[in-house]
């Protein structure tokens, strides 16, 4: 089988370093993991956000992995699942502005005046990202798949024997 996505497991690399388990702390790390996921053409994932009773700050580090260019992050409660899709899902208006620049670029149009962003040259990495972002924005998971099945943690979490 082909490999889609690549993870980060940060929770092991934090406490080899005898370090606490904040967002700086490996974005070195993050980052590497992400140039090598995209380089070769496979989604990356970030680790899960463990502290369950701070949606807030799962919010908050969902938008900085985002920022970083992770395409989601690991979830270990169901309660995760729909703030994690609000906040990995293209939103309308980037949707919109993906295939706005789709259509400029089949135009011929290769340089667009942008409000508050002056002209723009618009290349192959600018159209590889506006498809991608119509793909994803076109994509709808089934909630339960073979492979995407939620269900409850056992007590004591997951025995890996």
């Amino acid at each position: 089988r082909r490999r889609t996505a690549c993870y980060i497991g940060q929770s092991g690399r934090v406490l080899d370093m005898h370090s606490d388990n904040t967002l700086g702390r490996l974005y070195l790390a993050r980052q590497v993991t992400v140039m090598a996921a995209r380089s070769c053409g496979i989604e990356p994932i970030d680790s899960p956000y463990i502290v369950l009773d701070r949606p807030n700050g799962f919010i908050d580090e969902c938008k900085k992995v985002k920022a970083l260019g992770f395409a989601g992050k690991a979830l270990i409660h169901p309660s995760q699942v729909p703030l994690a899709n609000t906040i990995f899902t293209p939103t309308l208006e980037e949707t919109t502005n993906a295939q706005e620049l789709l259509e400029q670029y089949d135009r011929g149009e290769y340089i667009v005046k942008k409000p508050n962003k002056g002209q723009l040259f618009i290349g192959l990495p600018h159209v590889k990202d506006a498809k991608r972002i119509v793909k994803i924005s076109n994509t709808t998971l089934p909630l339960e798949t073979e492979e995407s099945v939620m269900g409850e943690m056992p007590r004591g979490g997951i025995n890996p024997e």
